[in-house]
């Protein structure tokens, strides 16, 4: 179960960067329709709807990408199936996701913590690329069958600039109710399928 979840979208957005100073940033607000997250991404942006596949069918994919040159601001999540989410706990689909993305950009991993947003379990990495010319920061949060992605790929002189600073403080985690109807909760944890391992044992 655990290679179709490192299949990372949108890998050919991490590009080497080069970037210059001076610009006026005209920030845009970024909001999901279910009003599920909002975020700030530093211009003009484009929506990408796309899937990955797992072994239990599609899992949605929809990313707000913003580009300027050969850098890249990106927020959106992958909604994978309920089969999916009942057998694999929250850290180690977050461990898929930070490992998938290390495999994408072949970088070498810098930073790797753990995060939370709005008390969702998540994940802060870090990688450096393309031979120390890329500098990726990224955050993961799991929220029910969602995985939540904020990504920047910037030059490394840039990974702690006032724009990926701001890019990443605007995104918030919000409740939402999902197509059931059903309230899904902030850092709850998501039920996992009964198993043989997890049954009593018999007398």
């Amino acid at each position: 179960m655990r290679r179709p979840l490192r299949a990372f979208a949108l890998a050919a957005l991490f590009a080497a960067a080069a970037c210059g100073g001076g610009r006026e940033v005209k920030w845009s607000s970024v909001a999901a329709e279910d009003g599920s997250f909002k975020a700030e991404l530093p211009g003009k942006f484009e929506r990408v709807s796309s899937s990955l596949q797992t072994p239990v069918g599609p899992a949605p994919l929809e990313m707000w990408v913003f580009q300027d040159g050969e850098r890249a601001f990106m927020v959106g999540f992958t909604e994978y199936p309920e089969k999916v989410r009942t057998v694999v706990e929250d850290q180690e689909l977050l461990d898929s996701a930070r490992d998938g993305a290390v495999a994408r950009v072949r970088g070498k991993l810098l930073i790797d913590e753990p995060k939370q947003a709005g008390g969702a379990p998540g994940r802060r990495i870090e990688l450096d690329a393309e031979e120390g010319q890329v500098r990726v920061r990224g955050e993961f949060y799991v929220v029910g069958r969602r995985l939540y992605q904020v990504f920047a790929t910037v030059h490394p002189q840039e990974i702690e600039s006032a724009e990926v600073l701001r890019f990443f403080e605007s995104f918030r985690l919000l409740p939402r109710v999902d197509d059931a109807g059903t309230s899904v909760e902030l850092g709850k944890p998501t039920p996992r399928a009964a198993s043989p391992e997890d049954a009593p044992a018999g007398r």
